[in-house]
């Protein structure tokens, strides 16, 4: 009989662990990319725009200040000539928090702007810092990483101007 209720607690306690390491369930991504395209669809009709998109971002275990290096958790824009950037909206739809950032690239240099921004994925727009208008940038990146539940869609739209 003792050997049964050790097997019995053993077998809890397995469970219980197995269970523990699972991360809460995926979104439902085919419910979010109407929303996300509708918000990036509304900002690039402006006269302004410099063009957007969207990606799936999940949640990156390396921590919420990790902008992940991950290709698929980023947006990549590039120009064929210089442009000046004046503002980037990001917008987050699924739920939980993200935190959002971006770089911009001029010539071959990829520079960090403003601070990284943590949002509420409810799908309300943010504007994301950037260090003034910035000038002579030919691509900028988008990122997101996931702080707190299951993943997300991070949708972005950048204006400014080509010079």
């Amino acid at each position: 009989m003792r050997r049964s209720l050790a097997l019995i607690s053993a077998s809890a306690a397995l469970a219980l662990g197995l269970t523990a390491c699972v991360g809460p369930p995926e979104p439902d991504w085919r419910a979010l990319e109407p929303e996300a395209n509708a918000f990036v669809e509304s900002g690039t009709r402006s006269p302004d725009s410099l063009g957007g998109g969207s990606f799936r971002a999940r949640r990156d275990d390396a921590g919420p200040d990790d902008l992940s290096d991950d290709d698929d958790a980023r947006l990549m824009l590039g120009y064929a000539s210089d442009v000046r950037i004046d503002a980037v909206t990001m917008a987050c739809f699924g739920g939980g928090e993200a935190r959002l950032g971006l770089s911009t690239r001029s010539g071959s240099t990829w520079t960090g702007q403003g601070t990284a921004l943590t949002v509420v994925c409810d799908g309300t727009q943010h504007g994301v810092p950037i260090d003034a208008p910035v000038q002579g940038v030919n691509a900028i990146q988008l990122s997101g990483v996931i702080a707190d539940g299951p993943g997300g869609i991070v949708a972005g739209v950048v204006r400014g101007s080509t010079e």
